[in-house]
């Protein structure tokens, strides 16, 4: 019984050291801006986000990630049927700051994309 005890015991300090990695890893992570409004990074950002989207051709506003962290695509039948997409939900995309490095994320738990361009932290962080 002692040992069922302890066994119990240490599955339990397991776990909550498990949820508490995992937490401080999001925390690290934080919605970011573009710090450069310049050519190089709409096109590295236009680059990525079109191989996101299966290499469909895509035109970003040149204010894209300078104002916002999101992006949001809605899709039209004839863009998305091309590539397979499930018609019901719009396609998101969010920039975040993870120490020095910008990541742009497929919401909600997508795959990440590193980027070379320099990134900077909202103005509400």
């Amino acid at each position: 019984m002692k040992i069922l005890r302890q066994a119990s015991l240490l599955f339990v300090a397991f776990i909550g050291s498990g949820c508490g990695a995992q937490q401080s890893s999001k925390e690290l992570q934080q919605p970011a801006l573009l710090a450069e409004a310049g050519p190089e990074s709409h096109s590295e950002v236009q680059r990525v986000v079109s191989k996101a989207l299966g290499g469909m051709e895509i035109t970003l506003s040149p204010n894209v990630f300078l104002e916002s962290s999101q992006l949001v695509f809605d899709k039209t039948p004839r863009q998305m049927g091309l590539i397979g997409r499930d018609m019901g939900r719009p396609i998101k995309f969010e920039l975040f700051l993870q120490g020095e490095r910008c990541w742009l994320v497929r919401l909600p738990d997508g795959p990440r994309w590193l980027l070379e361009t320099p990134c900077k932290h909202t103005a509400s962080n």
